[in-house]
This record gives C-alpha cells, structure tokens and sequence, in this order.
C-alpha cells in the first residue's frame, strides 16, 4: 500500500477476529454487523485498508458477504470512498443518520466507477458531501452473493477514504502524478487497464491528455 496513506494496522482497527471459522472455512470479521461496525477519525484519513470481506448478508440486498465501518463526521467537505483493485465485483452503501436501510437513509451507492469500467475492474470509486455533525457508515461488500461469479466470502477488499477531491490519475497511489503513473499509462497502451482514466475500454490519447491536466500533487 502506498505511503501516501496513513497505515493502520488490522488489530488497532478491530479488522482480525477471533471468531471460530464458520462452515465452509470463512471466519466473520470483527465488522461484520452493524453493530460492530468499525469507527473511524478524521484524522486516520487518507486511509487505506486491505482486508477480508464477512461471511453473511447482514442488510438488504447488495452488497454481498458485507462489513462496516462508522464514521461520526467533524469536518464538512467531499469525501472519496474508492475500493478499486478488490478481488471481483464489489459494491458501496452509505447510510445517514443509522445503519442499514431501516435505522438510517440511504445516502449514496457506488458500482463500477473505478478507471477502465465493467469488467475490469467493477469496483466503486464515488465522491460523496458529507456534513459535520451528521454519523454516516459505509456498507461494503460482493455486488453478488453467488461466487464463483462474485467475490467469495472472506474475498480481499481495498477501501480507501481521502479528504479532497478524487486523483484518478494518480495510478500508484504515492499521492500526485508524475512519471511513475505515466510510465504504467505508457505501459498499458491500447489495453483494457487502470489507466483507462477516461472509462472508454481502452488506454489511448485521451487518457493521456486528463493524465497531463492532473500533473502534480493530488488535492
């Protein structure tokens, strides 16, 4: 992971359980309900987790195999929820006010917004308001509860909460854009890849041209 990011370990984040694992070999995260949803800080972001997903569908609907993070907001501002690079198709909700569809509200949903579409990577990346003074949690898990067409349970998820605006360009995470993202964008030319930054299928000109427009530290 990058060391743009702030790390924090599994343990101090309450990510490993001490659970016995259940029948087909998946052990339930800490944070795999509600009520034990994880409780993050502004000062943690940017933040970068690399975890397992849970063993059950704890909410309605997608997303699938989910785990759950809290966050009481203290600063108001966009926020960037970004899960690309997870194992499979994954899937975003955020909840205001409560967790889940009956405590809280909806407040947004991401698919498949990470650079270079669906299929790959099917992983959601969205830009979301969010107000001080307001609990908001995030539910994230499988988009599909049926592997091998989905991640399966216990599938290793990436999520990602920065301060700012989205740096798509960004390709290597050390927080700007510079030559390292411009040699994997080179590198992937007329390829279906992550620097597909402008979601058309392929990596070509335009790619290099909002690459180029992004140049420098990311905000």
């Amino acid at each position: 992971m990058s060391n743009a990011y702030k790390m924090f370990s599994l343990v101090s984040l309450g990510l490993l359980s001490n659970q016995i694992s259940h029948a087909g070999g998946c052990t339930p995260p800490n944070n795999e309900t509600c009520e034990n949803a994880i409780v993050l800080a502004f000062d943690q972001f940017p933040l970068d987790i690399s975890a397992p997903l849970g063993c059950f569908n704890d909410e309605v609907d997608r997303p699938y195999f989910d785990v759950f993070f809290q966050y009481d907001c203290t600063e108001s501002g966009d926020y960037v929820l970004d899960m690309c690079g997870s194992v499979g198709d994954t899937y975003l909700k955020v909840y205001s006010g409560g967790c889940g569809p009956f405590d809280g509200e909806i407040f947004a949903e991401g698919d498949d917004e990470c650079p270079g579409g669906s299929p790959p990577p099917a992983d959601p990346m969205i830009t979301v308001a969010l107000q001080a003074g307001t609990t908001y949690f995030f539910e994230i898990g499988s988009w599909r509860p049926d592997p091998p067409f989905a991640p399966p349970p216990n599938a290793l998820y990436n999520f990602k909460i920065t301060f700012g605006s989205a740096c798509i360009a960004d390709l290597n995470g050390d927080g700007a854009v510079g030559s390292g993202d411009m040699a994997i964008l080179l590198g992937s030319w007329g390829l279906p890849a992550a620097a597909d930054l402008d979601g058309n299928g392929i990596v070509g000109s335009s790619d290099l041209a909002l690459m180029l427009g992004s140049w420098g530290p990311c905000s």
